[in-house]
């Protein structure tokens, strides 16, 4: 995720309006710090029932799996596309 995590903080916060970026960031943040906190508890929890860490591990592999999915679907269908577009239009334009 370190690789990751700052392209998708980075365009997340982009989606937003430039006086939104503080509360985008602090979502953001939130929901990282809380996936942080259960993934690992269900890793284990799910080791625990299933009686080996291996799968905990497969829960992970499924986590990351659904996270490239989700990656790829973002890629082929770019659905914020239109929105960089009209803030290109409204807050990024040269005034005369």
């Amino acid at each position: 995720m370190s690789v990751i995590y700052p392209t998708l903080n980075s365009r997340g916060i982009s989606c937003l309006a430039k006086s939104e970026h503080g509360v985008g960031a602090g979502v953001i943040l939130f929901f990282t710090c809380l996936s942080a906190v259960l993934a690992p508890l269900a890793m284990g929890a799910v080791s625990d029932a299933m009686g080996g860490s291996k799968y905990g591990f497969v829960l992970a592999t499924g986590f990351a799996a659904l996270l490239f999915a989700g990656l790829l679907l973002n890629w082929m269908f770019n659905p914020t596309i239109w929105v960089f577009e009209r803030q290109d239009e409204t807050e990024y334009s040269v005034e005369r």
